[in-house]
């Protein structure tokens, strides 16, 4: 069966081919449906309800329709026979969706295909608290595709290319790369051109967003040049041009504003204005028109590998995350200290590079997000310095501790020898407990209980030393998880 969709609303018959309706049942599936997409359309998993509630009530009916006629929304599995991703199953604990902005520029030979992706971003569900984490990655990281070092938005190109325009080869590749980058199983892909991006703002009827800071940059137009973008501080209601502009402006005249870290809670911010606009106004989808307006901005612009079925169950569970509770919406940028940038000597392009070339700092910050996400959070807070020391005849361990922590944001004091030898791992408290989510977390990664010491002297540097007794096994590689 041909694996497109079409949506014809009641009463619209002149705009859209005839179709027989669904039976109540079926239009409750519908309204699930919908939700699944205008979840994926927004970029943001948790934010639309109101969307596919309201299409429900207009009575929407869901029929399969040819890819090459009007109001379809491209679903493509991907089934290259170099990639092979995991299958989802609605009874996992996570699921994950990569979610993907592309700039097309046909005027240089771009199709979808073999366009980079200026935006990567990962939303992973988690289905039984229904929270939700989202997670930006710089377009300027290394990694390895085969073979070769690459930024990691040239990944969809490079497959694209290889593939000669196999719609599935870049997401699939991508896909890949990213879970081998977050140590993660990536579920799913969901791809919109900025141009379609900008016409579902403009679709919504724009959205207001507060600009926490003043955003004065260049942007590239079509024409190969710059236009000066002009945003200030306050709350700015934007087109989808603008919108646009500020979501990726990356050249700014304020330094503070510069780069992908801030480009990426830019994008953020204006994730939930979309959001916000469309929980606030579920009348937009009251109306006939603009329901077709929307589809048609999906058949042009949106690319995903989540089927009818999926979005079904995914619409579910959309409408249990409460969006309103930020203990239930976690959003981070990939960033120092687990990235870093460098000149290097032969290398022309500009890089970030994995702090830990092992990728298991990353890997660890992802499954902290996952299962204590404000965990970074405390620790930065709490400021603490650690002291490391090594009570073993094993030369060398307490450097090689340390260098496994230094992702985290506490001070790590030169590590020291002592004088015996330890048979267990030691922790001792020095902050009379005023530094909790540190002892907690160093309890934790080291599986020992702190003491408290028998006198603490005055030229005590460190709020908590850590002595490495011969039980100390440093952690083994880890499998890719969840």
């Amino acid at each position: 069966m041909n694996k497109h969709i079409r949506f014809i609303v009641n009463g619209n018959a002149s705009s859209y081919q005839q179709a027989s309706l669904y039976s109540n049942r079926k239009s409750s599936r519908k309204r699930w449906i919908f939700l699944g997409i205008s979840l994926l359309t927004a970029f943001a998993v948790f934010a639309v309800g109101a969307f596919a509630y309201n299409v429900y009530n207009v009575k929407a009916s869901v029929i399969i329709a040819d890819p090459s006629q009007k109001n379809t929304l491209p679903i493509v599995n991907i089934l290259t026979s170099e990639v092979s991703l995991p299958k989802l199953k609605f009874n996992e604990d996570r699921i994950n969706i990569l979610l993907m902005g592309i700039d097309t520029r046909e005027e240089e030979g771009d199709t979808p295909e073999t366009s980079r992706t200026d935006s990567i971003m990962l939303v992973s569900i988690n289905t039984k608290d229904k929270s939700v984490v989202m997670i930006s990655i710089p377009r300027d990281l290394q990694v390895d595709y085969k073979g070769d070092k690459v930024k990691i938005n040239a990944v969809h190109r490079l497959a694209g290319v290889a593939k000669e325009n196999d719609r599935g080869a870049g997401p699939g590749a991508i896909m890949q790369v990213v879970g081998d980058t977050l140590g993660i199983k990536v579920h799913y892909f969901a791809r919109i051109d900025f141009a379609g991006f900008e016409k579902v703002v403009d679709a919504i009827g724009g959205i207001v967003v507060d600009v926490p800071v003043t955003l004065k940059a260049d942007y590239p137009d079509n024409k190969f040049g710059w236009t000066k973008v002009n945003i200030p501080a306050g709350k700015q209601t934007m087109n989808g041009i603008t919108a646009l502009q500020y979501a990726r402006a990356r050249y700014t005249t304020n330094i503070n504003l510069e780069g992908d870290e801030q480009r990426a809670k830019r994008q953020q911010i204006v994730l939930l204005a979309i959001k916000d606009k469309i929980a606030a106004n579920p009348e937009i989808f009251m109306n006939f028109q603009k329901i077709g307006e929307m589809l048609n901005i999906l058949k042009d612009s949106f690319l995903t590998s989540i089927d009818t079925n999926e979005m079904f169950k995914l619409g579910q569970l959309a409408k249990e995350i409460d969006s309103t509770n930020p203990d239930k919406v976690t959003s981070r940028v990939l960033k120092e200290p687990l990235i870093y940038h460098e000149d290097r000597k032969g290398v022309t392009e500009w890089f970030f590079y994995p702090t830990d070339k092992s990728w298991k700092g990353i890997h660890d910050w992802v499954q902290e997000l996952f299962t204590n996400p404000s965990l970074r959070d405390n620790l930065t807070e709490e400021a603490a310095t650690i002291q490391i020391n090594n009570g073993t005849d094993t030369k060398g361990l307490a450097t090689l501790v340390r260098n496994s922590l230094q992702s985290y944001p506490f001070t790590i004091l030169n590590p020291a020898n002592t004088t015996e030898t330890y048979a267990n791992t030691t922790i001792i408290d020095y902050s009379s407990g005023l530094k909790p989510s540190t002892l907690k977390f160093l309890e934790t990664y080291f599986n020992a209980k702190a003491i408290k010491p028998e006198k603490i002297s005055a030229n005590q540097k460190a709020d908590i030393v850590v002595i490495l007794g011969g039980n100390y096994a440093p952690p083994e590689k880890e499998e890719n998880v969840q």
